[in-house]
């Protein structure tokens, strides 16, 4: 082997994702996370540093071992699991182009079947619970007027960390109709959000108090560079521990910041707005994408049932009486 692990890797992100693949940065951080997962593997089940692996340290069964750390050790679904493994198969059809002696391990990874995927219920925060996050930034503090800025656009404008992350000021429009341009969210599609005049006049006041030049990232952390969805991370469980603490009976859940997403949509739903209406806000390229909002609310499908049922007025089959009699010749049945 000519070259090994480090090069391919850095060539793998650096030119084929990036440039002959053309990924969507979203997917690309994905991939990224995947391989600091399999750094911490090496390090914690084979004492081996990411500087120090080979590509000949890589067998099968060493991808297997891997798969049941992560499901055993990190705990991970088995979703979070396949992408995991996704991303590694990716790696090694790349290396198998540059290096022969790879083909054969790649072609054993392919056939690698993915986990059988387990149709989680979807977590949220519930309205109370978002408006008591909110009111714990001090909006006359300058560092937590940023960080209060940063919540409520995650919530308001239902954006992903990795869009919020690359979000510029030029993406913002601020007037009686203020906007936000969330350009190559995923899948490289762009759309345009309503923002509220609360949650405008919040972000107003922290351009103007932080001077935040016309083509700046409008979010930028203590370094003065571009946040990461982990320092988004730490920003809301910086807030959510200061509540806990107060009271520990609130945030039974794990609040990442992509649950204020899933809340920003429950909340429309309940509320009673449509489907299409919220696929359009998350930027869904499907409504099948949406509907697992739908199915997380039983009272909606409960509705549902009920207005369709209304609607094709389903006509007594049997009177009263017979009704009862049936009722009682089932529950002998049974």
């Amino acid at each position: 082997m000519n070259k090994d692990f480090s090069y391919y890797l850095k060539e793998f992100f650096q030119v084929y994702l990036l440039e002959t693949r053309k990924l969507s940065s979203q997917t690309i951080t994905t991939y990224k996370y995947s391989f600091i997962k399999l750094f911490k593997f090496f390090e914690q089940k084979k004492n081996i540093r990411s500087n120090n692996i080979t590509l000949d340290m890589f067998n099968i069964e060493l991808i297997e071992e891997f798969i049941n750390w992560l499901l055993n050790d990190e705990k991970n679904t088995s979703n979070t699991v396949n992408n995991r493994i996704t991303a590694v198969k990716c790696f090694f059809q790349f290396v198998s182009i540059h290096d022969v002696e790879l083909i054969n391990l790649y072609s054993r990874l392919r056939n690698i079947k993915p986990l059988r995927k387990v149709e989680t219920l979807i977590e949220y925060l519930s309205v109370d619970e978002i408006k008591l996050l909110f009111s714990i930034p001090n909006s006359q503090n300058k560092k937590e007027l940023k960080e209060l800025a940063i919540l409520t656009l995650l919530y308001e404008s239902a954006i992903r960390v990795s869009e919020l992350c690359n979000l510029k000021l030029e993406d913002i429009e601020i007037s009686n109709h203020s906007t936000i341009k969330i350009i190559n969210g995923k899948g490289n599609k762009s759309r345009i959000v309503p923002i509220s005049i609360d949650v405008a006049q919040i972000l107003q006041k922290y351009i103007n108090i932080y001077k935040i030049n016309h083509q700046d990232y409008l979010f930028k952390n203590q370094k003065n560079i571009q946040y990461t969805r982990w320092g988004i991370n730490y920003i809301i469980q910086k807030y959510v521990n200061r509540i806990r603490k107060i009271d520990d009976t609130k945030f039974k859940i794990t609040v990442t910041p992509h649950i204020f997403r899933h809340s920003k949509a429950m909340h429309l739903l309940d509320a009673g707005v449509p489907l299409t209406t919220i696929e359009k806000l998350l930027g869904h390229s499907s409504i099948k994408s949406t509907e697992i909002y739908a199915k997380a609310n039983p009272k909606k499908l409960e509705e549902a049932i009920d207005k369709n049922s209304q609607s094709i007025k389903v006509k007594r089959k049997y009177s009263k009486n017979k009704e009862n009699d049936l009722l009682e010749w089932l529950k002998n049945e049974l």
